[in-house]
């Protein structure tokens, strides 16, 4: 390179001993920061970050919908395809969505419930006495809980807990009937 006088080179001035310790911090900082080896996280900080990050909300563990109706319900029966098979982690927050339509028949005199169970055990429960002559009312239950680690299976079920009416439960593609299933995070 044209004007580059290298050590050992006539003309190449030696720096004076006074500055030398100046240099020699300067070039030392400088490899400080650009050194690719500094900066990063110790062992107990990447535990920390990750359990920080397994803290977390995960979100969406699983989610059913159906767009049929389902009728002649008069005792607990469980509704077709309203289930989901979710994996829980250790500890976690969940929550269970169920939203439904229902109609009786033209008793008015009954009362309709939903229930998120878990196998046989109901752990929510909503209940709407829809006026008769079919039409439809919303059941909506959510459950907010901390279910055992591993794999799960939640589902929602329909009785006429009340009354001498039929229940429909209803769905469409525009308005379905579902289950959802959510992690909010650590217990």
């Amino acid at each position: 390179m044209p004007g580059l006088i290298l050590p050992g080179s006539p003309g190449f001035i030696y720096p004076d001993p006074r500055i030398a310790a100046d240099i020699a911090a300067a070039v030392t900082a400088h490899e400080a920061e650009s050194d690719p080896h500094t900066g990063y996280a110790t062992d107990a900080e990447i535990t920390s970050i990750l359990a920080s990050i397994a803290a977390l909300p995960q979100g969406e563990l699983g989610y059913a919908e159906v767009t049929s109706n389902q009728g002649s319900i008069t005792t607990l029966a469980d509704l077709t395809s309203l289930s989901a098979t979710v994996t829980v982690g250790t500890s976690r927050r969940i929550v269970v969505i169920g939203y439904i339509g229902v109609s009786v028949d033209t008793v008015s005199d009954t009362t309709a419930a939903l229930h998120i169970r878990d196998g046989s055990t109901t752990l929510q429960t909503a209940r709407n006495r829809p006026v008769g002559n079919s039409r439809q009312a919303v059941l909506q239950a959510v459950w907010v809980g901390s279910p055992s680690a591993g794999s799960w299976t939640p589902k929602l079920s329909l009785e006429r807990e009340v009354g001498t009416g039929t229940l429909t439960m209803h769905a469409a593609s525009t308005n379905p009937a579902f289950i959802h299933v959510l992690d909010f995070g650590a217990a």
